[in-house]
């Protein structure tokens, strides 16, 4: 039995009505022209806004003519923001572009008009590299350069690496799965492939590694040996992945969570419930899952777990959660009915007098 604690306190947030208005469709959590903490939200109109941790709306800018789909910031060694989204209402799939921000000089006051300078916009599709739906993104640093893998409808990942912001780049794909790799086929999509739902990025002996998963896979693939390794047979919806502080991708599944590493799948844990979302936060694993037996669909637990220790460090009903963003110190979860909380870690003392 795990034992369960309150070592987080839960603040609720006020959204602002502008916000409740527009349709979110991707976060991330960043970083703003002083380091300030802030959170973006990518809109169905091409509106990338940020709101900081108390979620006032800060400044804004259109990113894409159509809507914004996917959205990461790297602010590691560069404060990169990349967006990927559409820009001709005619032609949404074709107008589908990579974008990249230099968030160094986007001001979050919001009496300063305009848009941060834009880096480079790059086409993701070419006649090598032929059109469908993008089902995830994801970019990392490795070294100077940069690695993006865009996730397809189809199965098949699209690798754009190098110099991005010069343009200078090499662009290589591979397949993750196929209908024979499927065992579940009412997984697969019209055109009979599985949809990569996760993508996470792991450096490791100087090579770069791409966590590629479906619903019915779990894949690694080693750009520099070109090489795809096949981790499990299962996999997991979108948002039901998350990477450790170690690199470590963590899968949901409805009867247990999987660690894996590059070579192979480690570590299990048996939490019960059908996974909606997952994020680590300071060596915490989130959990949002439904209830056992509720015959509420929207019904969910929040839950956060000290693996190591063995314990539940807090756990909280809530409905239908749409985001949720590690920043500040603190957990936003933002749910599709509008409302919004924020978890903060008790100190040291007050959980050692609870223990």
């Amino acid at each position: 039995m795990w034992r369960r604690f309150q070592f987080f306190d839960q603040e609720s947030l006020t959204v602002p009505q502008e916000f409740k208005d527009t349709k979110w469709l991707t976060s991330t959590s960043g970083r703003g022209q002083s380091g300030e903490p802030v959170m973006f939200f990518g809109s169905e109109n091409g509106v990338i806004q940020a709101l900081d941790q108390k979620l006032n709306m800060r400044s804004n800018f259109k990113a894409h003519e159509v809507r914004v789909t996917q959205i990461q910031q790297l602010t590691q060694h560069r404060n990169l923001l990349f967006t990927l989204g559409e820009d001709d209402p005619l032609a949404p799939l074709a107008s589908t572009s990579i974008k990249i921000w230099d968030m160094e000089k986007f001001s979050l006051e919001a009496n300063d008009a305009g848009p941060p300078p834009l880096l480079r916009a790059l086409k993701i599709f070419s006649p090598k590299f032929p059109e469908e739906k993008v089902t995830s993104f994801r970019v990392a640093e490795e070294g100077p350069s940069l690695v993006v893998a865009v996730g397809l409808d189809c199965g098949k990942v699209y690798i754009l690496r190098g110099d991005l912001v010069r343009d200078k780049l090499s662009r290589s794909s591979f397949t993750v799965a196929t209908r024979e790799d499927t065992h579940d086929s009412s997984a697969a999509t019209s055109s009979s492939y599985p949809a990569i739902t996760v993508l996470a990025f792991r450096q490791e002996n100087r090579s770069c590694i791409v966590f590629a998963v479906t619903r019915t896979i779990t894949t690694a693939f080693d750009l520099n040996k070109v090489q795809k390794m096949i981790l499990d047979d299962h996999g997991c919806d979108t948002a039901c992945a998350a990477v450790t502080d170690s690199q470590e991708l963590v899968v949901g599944c409805p009867e247990a969570v999987y660690f894996y590493e590059a070579e192979g799948r480690g570590a299990c844990f048996a939490f019960d419930g059908v996974k909606h979302q997952l994020a680590c936060f300071r060596g915490y694993l989130l959990v949002v899952a439904a209830p056992a037996n509720s015959t509420n669909p929207k019904a969910r637990n929040l839950s956060v777990y000290d693996l190591k220790n063995k314990l539940i460090a807090y756990s909280t009903a809530v409905s239908e959660v749409a985001h949720v963003v590690c920043e500040f110190g603190t957990v936003v979860v933002v749910g599709a009915d509008g409302s919004a909380f924020a978890l903060c870690e008790k100190d040291t003392a007050a959980k050692m007098e609870m223990l």
